[in-house]
């Protein structure tokens, strides 16, 4: 499904003639919302009439009027600074520059993904796979079927790979034959794209460390005291942290100490999870987790 202004503007006045038939009495019609989940970070993309939408991330709204595109629908705003642009289920939404993570219509698949499993080692992409059902449930479910007929069911929830204990977004259950195969689909990066972070800890707001995790596997961050920016590593082995550029501030000297051991403690980690609670866990080498909570981006 994508944004389509003309249809907008032909369900509006086929609206408008409902209305017109029913009598005074009707209630007008609500305006069309879409919720797209760009990586980790969500946003609302409502129709306003007269080929524009807004576009609500982060508590910041945007009004965007549809413009030409080679393909999909197209909509900028009126200083060219912020665009969103659908195609089918997807879309990708670019602010001054910065682009969020491709944005995928809830409820929907990535149109590109893999499932994996151990033991017997299994792996099917999109490509080998066709849908067959979504289910409206809590958690989401998608019935898929390989060449063969095989069944394969995918469920929005947070997966464990067995082997490298890396995290991905969807489980997933191969019934191939006699037998019921079980492993992740998904890419682990839109658990963490998009997404921003606050250290759990007896912090003030002014020195509450944060992190941010862009579309490109960059990152940056505040250690309670200095900015930093930097990138990450991540591969079914590998999840590191790279050296990061950090600016010179000079602050208190408890703060200084806390600042030190939040980016010695960053450039050990090798590994990352989730606890019931949804909060992110950080494991460094041979120390204590970090653990840190989702918050929104900080306002510039």
């Amino acid at each position: 499904m994508q944004v389509k202004p003309m249809a907008f503007a032909q369900c509006l006045a086929i609206a408008a003639v409902a209305l017109t038939v029913a009598g005074c009495d009707s209630e007008p019609a609500q305006p069309q919302q879409w919720v797209y989940h760009c990586g980790a970070q969500p946003i609302m993309v409502t129709d306003m009439g007269s080929e524009s939408i807004d576009v609500l991330q982060d508590g910041t709204t945007f009004r965007l009027v549809a413009t030409s595109a080679a393909s999909g629908t197209r909509y900028v705003s009126a200083d060219q600074q912020v665009e969103f642009w659908s195609k089918g289920h997807e879309a990708t939404f670019n602010q001054q520059g910065n682009a969020l993570p491709l944005c995928i219509l809830d409820g929907h698949l990535p149109s590109e993904f893999t499932a994996r499993g151990n033991e017997p080692s299994w792996q099917l992409s999109s490509t080998e796979l066709s849908l067959q059902e979504t289910r409206d449930t809590t958690p989401r479910q998608w019935l898929l079927h390989d060449a063969k007929g095989h069944a394969v069911e995918l469920t929005a929830r947070h997966c464990v790979d067995s082997m490298s204990g890396r995290y991905y977004p969807y489980q997933a259950r191969y019934s191939r034959g006699d037998e019921q195969l079980v492993g992740c689909a998904g890419d682990s990066q839109r658990l963490l794209a998009g997404s921003n972070w606050q250290l759990v800890g007896n912090f003030s707001d002014a020195t509450r460390p944060l992190l941010q995790f862009g579309s490109d596997n960059s990152v940056t961050g505040f250690t309670g005291c200095n900015n930093f920016r930097g990138s990450y590593q991540l591969s079914p082995e590998i999840f590191a942290f790279d050296p990061l550029a950090i600016t010179r501030k000079a602050c208190e000297t408890e703060v200084m100490a806390a600042e030190h051991d939040f980016l010695r403690q960053l450039l050990e980690v090798e590994q990352f999870s989730f606890d019931a609670d949804g909060r992110l866990q950080l494991h460094p080498r041979g120390a204590e987790l970090l653990v840190l909570e989702k918050t929104s981006a900080p306002k510039a």
